[in-house]
């Protein structure tokens, strides 16, 4: 197994895996975008990756009540699903 320390501020710890058998798998939680993540990534059999739609922020926002500050989270510490 190998391991890449990704960015999910303000969160300091967070890590993608990647695991090497007959397949090669990587596995990475909440991220923002993250070139070392693509080249880590590349050519593996399959990516497991959070990733936001950036329509869908606004109802998420109205919908748990938490404004600006939610918006503001999800902007800055999440990949979109083109991004991904």
């Amino acid at each position: 197994m190998k391991i890449l320390k990704v960015l999910h501020p303000p969160l300091k710890d967070c890590y993608a895996f990647k695991f090497i058998g007959s397949k090669e798998i990587v596995f990475s939680g909440d991220t923002k975008y993250f070139k070392p993540l693509a080249s880590f990534s590349n050519e593996t059999d399959i990516l497991v990756h959070e990733a936001l739609i950036p329509e869908y922020i606004d109802k998420i926002v109205t919908k748990t009540g938490l404004n600006s500050k939610l918006k503001n989270h999800l902007e800055s510490s999440h990949t979109t699903i083109d991004e991904v």
